[in-house]
């Protein structure tokens, strides 16, 4: 399987358990073995020289992660402030 794309919950799997369940679908994460080698030496694969598709899927996750958190807080109800004089 190296170099080829497994689909491993079916074509599109991820996309329809998301919807079936009200859930937002943040992005596929290809399986590569670079992830685990990169884990077991404490070096993340995000911050290897060279990306490979795993490092850009997982930064893609990150930021779209990210850009729904910041909607959101944006969106929120203003938090109380304590002054403590």
């Amino acid at each position: 399987h190296c170099g080829e794309v497994t689909e491993i919950f079916g074509r599109g799997g991820g996309e329809r358990f998301a919807a079936q369940h009200g859930l937002e679908y943040l992005g596929g994460v290809p399986l590569d073995i670079t992830v685990r080698q990169g884990g077991d030496v404490g070096v993340p694969v995000v911050a290897q020289r060279e990306p490979g598709p795993a490092a850009r899927a997982l930064t893609a996750v990150a930021q779209t992660v990210a850009a729904r958190m910041s909607v959101r807080a944006a969106a929120a109800e203003p938090r109380p402030v304590l002054t403590i004089s």
